[in-house]
């Protein structure tokens, strides 16, 4: 499958892309992705399953490769960047390697069937060190790299894993509730876990930048620019910590590895913004999702609220500015940003990304070139 991209328009999104992250202030990056067509393994205009991307890893490539061209043809002028995603690996791609068992299913990420640990104590019978060149999912996530490299022919870079954050691997070695508990009747033996569980994902970067090369690593696929420094973490459950328990027991691991590999984006499922931002803030990432949202509902007037606060500590939102008008009972279809919306909350630290169709995406440049 041969790559049909525009090279110039890349350099140009290149080069906002780069200059955006070194100054906030400068015109924010345009990213639009066309939604006319089916999303297969969540990914627009991939013509294959979950099961296909990761049993295949031509498909894992091809599949991609479409979507790339896909998007170019019908959306030409978005700051959008292509890079190969892997999350169709599963979250537990890590915990493969300590022996947890993974599900395949056709129409979402395998998920963790069962835990490996029964209690804590079990922390005592994990090996310490893995080897992601052998152990677990570690072979097939390889292989399907390798194939998305080289499919990418230096251009197009290939994301790292959904690999969650230390404490997300932990989860899907010993169940959360359990892990929990543990903080207040065994820490240092959850601080054990966290350890083994922050060299793990560790080990899975270095074993990565081996397998592709650095050059072709986006440590960070919301900012895909090929080699570029900044790590994405998936801190899943920063909503279900307090903040104490957050800072004894995540935020140094976190902070470990943003030191290593660079400051990038933080995400988190959790629901209840704004009390457990503070949790993201001592995490000082560069960007979040605007995903992030009281009951999630994400109310216009709770995307503002947020980007008050993210204002105010330097930090970039992304994500889509489609709205519900109520809260997360209002069944109504989300509401579109118009032109007072976005100059709200254009003033740095804004990256806007939507999904949409071509008809919505001239209104939508429309308005971005109005400001």
């Amino acid at each position: 499958m041969e790559l049909k991209l525009d090279l110039e328009r890349l350099a140009i999104a290149t080069e906002r892309r780069i200059a955006f992250r070194e100054d906030i202030n400068k015109p924010f990056p345009f990213i639009f992705q066309c939604d006319e067509t089916d999303w297969g393994a969540w990914i627009p205009g991939c013509p294959y399953n979950f099961k296909e991307m990761i049993e295949d890893p031509f498909k894992a490539a091809e599949g991609q490769i479409i979507s790339f061209n896909n998007q170019h043809s019908k959306i030409p002028s978005s700051d959008w960047l292509p890079v190969f995603r892997t999350h169709f690996y599963g979250e537990g791609y890590v915990p493969s390697m300590f022996g947890a068992s993974q599900v395949v299913v056709e129409n979402n990420p395998p998920f963790t069937e069962g835990r490996v640990m029964e209690t804590i104590f079990d922390v005592e019978k994990l090996p310490e060190k893995i080897n992601p060149h052998k152990d677990g999912w570690g072979p097939i996530v390889r292989e399907g790299m390798l194939r998305m490299a080289e499919a990418g022919q230096g251009i197009v870079p290939v994301g790292i894993t959904d690999h969650q954050s230390p404490y997300g691997i932990a989860t899907k070695l010993l169940g959360n509730e359990d892990l929990m508990l543990a903080m207040y009747d065994e820490p240092e033996l959850v601080h054990k876990l966290m350890r083994i569980s922050t060299d793990a994902l560790i080990d899975v970067i270095e074993a990565t930048k081996e397998w592709i090369g650095e050059e072709n690593l986006a440590l960070c696929d919301n900012h895909p620019v090929r080699g570029s420094k900044g790590l994405i973490l998936w801190d899943d459950y920063i909503s279900v910590l307090s903040p104490t328990l957050y800072d004894e027991f995540c935020l140094p691991y976190n902070l470990e590895l943003y030191k290593m590999y660079g400051r990038g984006h933080l995400h988190t499922c959790g629901p209840y913004f704004p009390n457990y931002f503070e949790s993201i803030v001592k995490n000082s990432p560069v960007t979040i999702d605007i995903s992030i949202m009281r009951d999630v509902s994400k109310s216009k007037e709770d995307i503002l609220e947020l980007r008050k606060i993210t204002r105010e500590n330097g930090i970039v939102m992304i994500g889509g500015l489609q709205y519900r008008n109520d809260s997360i009972f209002d069944t109504t279809p989300w509401t579109e940003p118009d032109i007072d919306f976005l100059r709200e909350m254009s003033n740095g630290g804004l990256i806007w990304v939507e999904s949409t169709n071509t008809e919505k995406y001239n209104r939508y440049l429309d308005m971005y070139n109005s400001l």
